[in-house]
């Protein structure tokens, strides 16, 4: 870490390697609830900003007119990568063409 910025919002898969290693100290979690990967962290909200609930989503993309074989096949390698990763609630099932 390099010191250059006071806070910054991240995926608590991102972050919570670093903050187990001392890297990072975990200030809150943005969501309603605490996480149960660091549940001694506070919400944002039981920090002290109530009703403070912000879900990081992420989205994948292709361009336009890519086939529809093509999209198939890359949603059910993401999936089960995610799955892999223990991950599988939060991919899958809301694969949506923006074209179709």
């Amino acid at each position: 870490m390099t010191g250059r910025v006071t806070y910054y919002f991240a995926p608590i898969s991102a972050a919570l390697p670093n903050v187990r290693e001392g890297k990072l100290i975990a200030l809150g979690v943005s969501t309603a609830k605490r996480s149960s990967a660091l549940p001694d962290v506070p919400t944002i909200a039981e920090g002290g900003l109530p009703g403070f609930d912000y879900n990081l989503w992420v989205g994948m993309y292709a361009p336009a007119g890519t086939p529809t074989e093509v999209v198939d096949k890359i949603n059910a390698d993401v999936g089960a990568r995610a799955a892999d990763a223990g991950h599988a609630r939060a991919v899958g099932g809301t694969r949506r063409r923006a074209d179709a």
